[in-house]
């Protein structure tokens, strides 16, 4: 089977306001996520575990753990989550962003949506949130 991976736009907004940031932790965390996501779009084993729970991937960089968010699945949306460490700086350091990603299972696709501050802890009052979960049903992804 040929998984496919897409970045939507506003995940790429997300994206570009962390290499616009003031931070330069910003800036570094937006690197990595670029690229780990273009080591992830390589690596057809991994996106083909990518929708499965507790799935980690050891790249050349960095190290991202996949899982589903079960906040969200229980609402009826294939919703997961990507924690990413960079593996050869400060010995692994888990950056505070985390890649919020939609899996279509009939198309075999996955969406990513947004990224997200840890501390949000997926609220859905948050914007990004929200904006996410608005972006899950405009993209027509189903709801079980």
């Amino acid at each position: 089977m040929c998984y496919s991976l897409f970045i939507e736009p506003a995940a790429e907004d997300d994206l570009n306001e962390l290499w616009n940031s003031s931070s330069a932790k910003d800036k570094e965390a937006a690197d990595l996520i670029a690229v780990t996501l273009e080591e992830i779009e390589a690596d057809k084993d991994f996106l083909d575990r990518m929708f499965r729970r507790n799935e980690t991937r050891i790249g050349s960089l960095s190290t991202a753990d996949a899982d589903q968010l079960q906040k969200f699945w229980w609402a009826g949306k294939n919703i997961h989550r990507l924690k990413i460490w960079d593996i050869p700086k400060k010995g692994g350091a888990l950056l505070p962003w985390r890649v919020i990603y939609a899996y279509d299972s009939e198309y075999s696709a996955y969406y990513v949506l947004g990224i997200i501050r840890r501390e949000t802890n997926y609220d859905e009052h948050d914007a990004k949130i929200q904006r996410i979960l608005n972006d899950y049903d405009a993209l027509g992804l189903p709801t079980y």
